[in-house]
């Protein structure tokens, strides 16, 4: 079993997310799902802004409304939707 798993088991009263709680945006696979559980964030969201900061500012470090805004605009221009409904 891996340590996602055990972590779950010992952690049942935190719930699994199903979305970025900084992009928004569905999680993708098992690494998004980790990321999510551990940090609140995907995995691209955790790389690209959060773990940055937290190194650069601190634990205490909280996105303000304009940078999460900025950030989100990024990855939308980056991201390119593979099926339309």
């Amino acid at each position: 079993m891996n340590d996602f798993f055990n972590t779950y088991i010992c952690e049942r009263d935190k719930k699994v997310p199903s979305h970025c709680s900084y992009c928004g945006f569905v999680l993708r696979d098992i690494e998004d799902t980790k990321t999510a559980y551990a940090h609140g964030a995907c995995k691209d969201c955790f790389v690209g802004f959060v773990e940055v900061n937290l190194n650069l500012y601190g634990k205490d470090w909280k996105p303000s409304e304009e940078e999460l805004k900025d950030w989100v605009s990024r990855l939308k221009k980056v991201f390119k939707p593979i099926y339309k409904f």
